[in-house]
This record gives C-alpha cells, structure tokens and sequence, in this order.
C-alpha cells in the first residue's frame, strides 16, 4: 500500500479491554484514521473478519491484542484472530499489540502502551 493510503489507514481494533480499547481508538482517530469496526472477544473479531470478507479493500489494518478471554497465554487468541485474517483478507496488514509487545501471527508488533510506535507502523506500511 502507499504511504497516501496509510495516512487514514482503515481499521479494525480487537481488545478485550474497555479502557485500553477506547484509549487506543482515540489516538488513532486524532492520528486521522478511521476506526471501521471493534471487538472485545475473540468470538466477536471472527464475526467482524466475515463482515469485512464480504467488501474486499474495505479495510487496511487489523489491531489486535494477544489475550483477549480469560486464562489466554503468550497470545494464544491474537495468533487465532491474525490466522483467519489473513487466510479471508488479504492484504489486511495484522498489528500485534501486547504488554509484551509480541502477537504470534501478527505481521508486525508493538508495544501496547506505545501509541508513538503504533503510530508509526501504521504510517510506514
């Protein structure tokens, strides 16, 4: 994608929690993007990856958390979420956020707290 497109990328965020979803919506939308869509479960995100299947380009990134239900470890449930998005929309460019900074599957990770660098993955794809 150009980096034209970046600059109000389409998104989708999937976080399981509230306050941290809300956070990372608003400083995306005052970074110019377009928050499409959000989903705290796992459950939720799949419904949303069959909702975007259906308008192909309708969405550029995915911003999904590592553990999104209770007793998840080492990012189980990112790793599932980025799985089906890539194999139902490609193209779509899957950003891992965790406290520890790494979502297996993801094609790119950052730090949770860090909206700087969230910020700058999105602008340099």
């Amino acid at each position: 994608m150009q980096n034209n497109v970046m600059d109000k990328a389409k998104i989708i965020l999937i976080e399981d929690s509230e306050g941290w979803r809300n956070d990372i919506r608003a400083d995306l939308e005052a970074g110019g993007h377009v928050v499409e869509a959000l989903a705290g479960s796992v459950e939720t995100a799949l419904l949303l990856v069959d909702l975007f299947a259906q308008s192909p380009g309708s969405l550029d990134v995915a911003v999904v958390d590592g553990n999104l239900s209770p007793g998840s470890e080492n990012g189980a449930d990112g790793e599932r979420v980025a799985e089906d998005i890539h194999s139902r929309l490609p193209g779509v460019v899957v950003i891992g956020i965790s406290l520890d900074g790494t979502v297996p599957g993801a094609d790119m990770n950052v730090p949770k707290d860090s909206s700087r660098a969230l910020h700058k993955a999105i602008s340099d794809l």
